[in-house]
């Protein structure tokens, strides 16, 4: 009798055991927990992707900015975007998007995000999530002069001391040295560096962002699109970079 009792409870527990391996959390993987430092005196609000990716969220003067970088799979339309961990990008003429360093763990892809061509900032469809948009060369020069209140600044090259108001505090992500980042704003940018062709440069010690802004505004099929970074060992931000529409940068979007 106690042999058979216990065969009935092996299998009345047995689906628990097989759900928990192969059922629910393989049709609805978890996400992954992000180790990025933000700024505990900031508070921050919440957003989500079409892929119900969450991301927290800070207003900076009168913007709100996504304060993690996007890691949607899909344009806001619900179509894929490509994978291509793979591969030389420059010969590359479609949407496509990597992960950085090609790390597949989830929790590395919640903390940094993804790396998008240029193809998907130019694509219709939009990556952004709705109410949301990837800003402009003007909305992040209206970032560095909310931050930068020196007057006569300008904004191509190593002129502002922002990049450290801007940047993730700690030596945690950004190396060899971080000095002199606050991370003030709270924005908590990132060391996701750029991909160009098979290669991820800079990566723990430059980030580089996307604009919307096309480097010859004149002519849209130059396909370059402006970017902004910042460097380690150096508490200054650019805003003058043009990678090729192949190259791999990060994304953060501002609230429309």
């Amino acid at each position: 009798m106690r042999t058979r009792e216990l065969l009935i409870r092996i299998a009345l527990l047995l689906p628990l055991f097989i759900g928990v391996g192969c059922g629910k959390s393989d049709s609805e993987p978890r996400k992954g927990q992000t180790n990025a430092v933000f700024n505990p005196d900031k508070t921050y609000g919440v957003m989500t992707d079409i892929d119900g990716n969450e991301y927290r969220t800070i207003q900076i003067g009168n913007q709100v900015w996504m304060a993690q970088n996007l890691r949607s799979k899909h344009f806001r339309n619900g179509d894929p975007i490509v994978a291509h961990p793979d591969g030389d990008w420059y010969a590359i003429e479609e949407p496509a998007y990597c992960a950085v360093n090609n790390c597949k763990h989830i929790d590395s892809i919640a903390t940094f995000g993804l790396l998008y061509n240029g193809h998907v900032v130019a694509d219709a469809r939009q990556v952004a999530p709705k109410g949301w948009r990837i800003p402009t060369k003007e909305d992040v020069f209206d970032l560095i002069s909310h931050l930068n209140t020196d007057e006569g600044i300008t904004y191509d090259w190593g002129n502002t001391i922002v990049g450290g108001m801007l940047r993730e505090a700690g030596s945690l992500h950004w190396q060899p040295s971080n000095d002199g980042a606050d991370n003030s704003s709270g924005l908590s940018l990132l060391p996701t560096g750029i991909r160009q062709s098979e290669m991820f440069l800079g990566t723990n010690k430059m980030t580089t962002l996307y604009t919307s802004s096309l480097f010859d505004e004149k002519n849209e099929n130059s396909r370059g699109f402006l970017t902004y970074r910042t460097y380690a060992l150096s508490l200054q931000i650019s805003i003058n970079s043009t990678p090729p529409i192949t190259s791999g940068c990060s994304i953060r979007c501002i609230k429309e």
